[in-house]
């Protein structure tokens, strides 16, 4: 049963996830372990106010894919203003959704148009120092009302310098992944349904209910959620990526004693819970990220 559908005209998908991590490096290390380039390690810094570039309290790496990216993220800086300091507090893991938009301050005020309680536009930039890019990556970005224990932080940006982001050396990762595909939430059906509405009103093209749960559409990227009145609240359960070496990141696996186990259809379901707060599902296809 189609739920909605929706025409954005600002809106190209799913730009990234973000996870708030406890150990920058560690995490870092592990990703480099299972098969993915990174970035140089980046601070993050941003105008405030008065006009004047201050630092924004958190550093990062990205794996940069083809389609998407993966943010690793840590709060250097509890007290520099940072807006997901208090995320810190409740867990670790996936918290960052990033709706990509090519004009943040007509998606800001489609947003609002369609009763999204939305924060100001943020200017916001990070350092590149890559062996083939030497720049500042600037963004402009603006958020929805969040609260750390809501299934994830919403965010919609917009790249001012997207010529810097994806160099070709770190699109060759050793395991082959080349798209981020989705993201897989589980939680009681009612906070459930709740999480669905949210994402409909952040700019989803269409959501489909199913049984057990639902699929929302963001252009060429899907957020499932699955019904499980067993849970206390909607948190995320699997990231999803396309185009892996299965074989692969198998026997990286193997080697970091990290189960992976072969799903029904075909898909490596790696078990990164203790890590990362949920699994890997990778695929060997790269479009996998529509339905």
């Amino acid at each position: 049963m189609l739920v909605a559908a929706i025409n954005h005209t600002h809106g190209s998908g799913l730009d990234h996830v973000g996870f708030i991590v406890a150990d920058l490096e560690a995490s870092s290390r592990l990703v480099s372990e299972l098969g993915f380039c990174q970035t140089a390690r980046a601070d993050h810094t941003r105008t405030n106010s008065a006009g004047v570039l201050v630092s924004a309290g958190s550093s990062q790496h990205s794996v940069m894919l083809q389609r998407g990216y993966i943010e690793l993220m840590q709060i250097t800086d509890p007290l520099a203003g940072h807006q997901l300091t208090p995320a810190t507090a409740v867990r670790h893991g996936l918290h960052v959704i990033a709706l990509g938009t090519d004009d943040a301050a007509a998606c800001r005020q489609a947003c609002i148009a369609r009763g999204v309680e939305v924060g100001p536009l943020l200017n916001w930039a990070r350092l590149i120092r890559e062996d083939d890019v030497l720049g500042e990556a600037r963004f402009c970005y603006f958020d929805s009302r969040w609260d750390p224990h809501d299934p994830s932080y919403v965010c919609w940006v917009q790249h001012l310098t997207p010529q810097l982001l994806r160099p070709p050396r770190l699109l060759q990762h050793g395991n082959g992944v080349l798209a981020l595909t989705g993201v897989v939430y589980r939680g009681p059906r009612r906070l459930a349904e709740a999480w669905v509405a949210q994402l409909q009103r952040a700019g989803a093209s269409s959501s489909v209910q199913r049984a057990g749960g639902a699929t929302v559409q963001f252009h060429d990227a899907r957020v499932e959620i699955d019904f499980d009145d067993t849970a206390v609240s909607v948190l995320p359960a699997a990231l999803l990526l396309a185009g892996a070496d299965l074989p692969l990141l198998s026997r990286r696996c193997d080697g970091l004693g990290i189960r992976a186990v072969f799903t029904s259809d075909g898909a490596l379901d790696i078990d990164l819970d203790r890590y990362f707060g949920l699994h890997w599902i990778c695929t060997t296809g790269a479009d996998h990220g529509t339905a």
